[in-house]
């Protein structure tokens, strides 16, 4: 099994991620690794279906967004019109 061991898979839509990104006037990129980010926190234990432990999920989105940025480490993602 190609996924023994593992917490699980992070899954995310392109398509919702543009959508969004565009919605809130952000690049795709951004977008995007915000929601690899989040994926990977839901991975480490994090739940946002309660307020309290929806901030905390949001803190730790905004550090690692900051983190990854401050290091000049914020992936390049691009969308190919059409695929």
């Amino acid at each position: 099994d190609p996924l023994a061991g593992t917490a699980g898979e992070i899954c995310v839509s392109a398509d919702m991620a543009a959508a969004a990104a565009k919605r809130h006037g952000h690049p795709f990129a951004r977008e995007l690794t915000l929601y690899l980010i989040h994926g990977w926190l839901h991975l480490a234990g994090y739940d946002d279906l309660q307020p309290a432990k929806k901030r905390a999920m949001r803190r730790a989105e905004a550090r690692a967004m900051t983190l990854l940025h401050a290091r000049g480490a914020l992936p390049r993602f691009g969308l190919r019109p059409g695929k």
